[in-house]
């Protein structure tokens, strides 16, 4: 069984990394995360990480469901209190 929680901080973890900070948020395009090589090896799913995360209050997006394609232009937002933590 996946730890939820533990994904969603290996995700944290790589937001520094591939997202721009833009005063207290940190944002970048679903595709720059789907594409990321690291974070593709590494969780069990990233779109279920994603909507795990943003239920905890971790990110935000606005569709309810992200594909690959369709949303590739869609920004998710992370707030930096729960990356910089």
């Amino acid at each position: 069984m996946v730890d939820v929680d533990h994904e969603i901080s290996l995700l944290l973890a790589e937001v520094p990394r591939l997202a721009e900070k833009e005063g207290d948020t940190y944002n970048v395009k679903f595709k720059v995360l789907f594409e990321d090589y690291k974070l593709a090896n590494t969780l069990e799913s990233l779109c279920g990480t994603l909507k795990a995360a943003k239920r905890k209050g971790k990110c935000s997006y606005k569709p309810q469901l992200l594909l690959q394609g369709m949303s590739d232009n869609e920004t998710i937002s992370f707030p930096a209190e729960h990356v910089d933590a």
